[in-house]
């Protein structure tokens, strides 16, 4: 089962050390980017931190982490979390 939302982005073609060094800038659509690359891979706990980050920038990541939080997929599930989550989405 994925952990991703339908949102999910193919990469067009950018390989891992583009998006980390994007990232790396405070690009949120990169951070974003790589918390999907990292939960493709299974890295659930590296997809969570980046899609955090990526959220505090006002990225849409907020949407992938209300979801997971409505979930409880790969964390616990928290109705105030995925509230607020999905508010800020």
């Amino acid at each position: 089962m994925s952990i991703l939302s339908a949102s999910s982005t193919k990469f067009g073609g950018r390989n891992k050390k583009e998006f980390y060094e994007t990232s790396r800038l405070n690009d949120p659509i990169a951070i974003c980017d790589m918390g999907t690359m990292r939960g493709e891979e299974g890295d659930v706990d590296s997809a969570i931190e980046y899609w955090t980050k990526a959220a505090a920038l006002g990225n849409i990541a907020h949407h992938n982490l209300s979801l997971m939080y409505r979930k409880g997929q790969c964390v616990e599930k928290d109705a105030k979390k995925e509230l607020h989550h999905w508010e800020e989405a």
